[in-house]
């Protein structure tokens, strides 16, 4: 009986969410993960987190992800937040 030497454990990923300020080209917020989480889930903390210093946020582009939670398009419209999230087609 051989042994594989290569035996690979996955171990996952994580995966980084951030907020950017388009125009002047820096980080408002940033959020780490483990693969589990969903990015829906993370729109409001991420909003929330580059609000503070005084940056007001006018606007957001996000992928499809971000609109499986129909709680962050009520969020947005609350906070007069115009969502530029590209939608899914199911």
């Amino acid at each position: 009986m051989q042994h594989n030497k290569w035996h690979v454990v996955r171990k996952g990923y994580l995966k980084i969410h951030v907020t950017v300020d388009i125009k002047k080209k820096r980080i408002l917020s940033l959020e780490i993960t483990s693969e589990e989480v969903h990015d829906g889930t993370m729109l409001k903390k991420l909003v929330d987190s580059a609000s503070e210093n005084n940056n007001h946020v006018k606007g957001i582009l996000a992928d499809g992800m971000y609109d499986s939670n129909n709680n962050n398009l009520r969020y947005l419209s609350k906070n007069h937040i115009k969502p530029g999230i590209k939608t899914r087609g199911n």
